[in-house]
């Protein structure tokens, strides 16, 4: 039973960016997953999704900065044609 016990935690998958086991929970959700499975803990899921809204919310404010830039250099008389 103890055999059993150890072998079966030597199989348990690991998150791929800590490398912390999967609890059963989560290891029941990617043996039930046929594709897409991205690996990752809950912790580390979370901190990837966090990740990229940091990322896109960069990219808004550097494209509503560019943005008004362009809205001031085109609004100025001394602009040359």
């Amino acid at each position: 039973m103890e055999r059993e016990a150890v072998e079966r935690e030597r199989r348990r998958p690991a998150c791929t960016r800590c490398t912390e086991p999967f609890s059963d929970e989560r290891w029941e959700m990617r043996e039930r997953a046929a594709w897409g499975d991205d690996g990752l803990c809950a912790g580390c899921r979370q901190a990837a999704a966090d990740q990229k809204a940091l990322e896109a919310a960069d990219r808004e404010r550097a494209a509503a900065e560019a943005a008004a830039a362009e809205a001031r250099r085109s609004r100025s008389w001394w602009r040359r044609s």
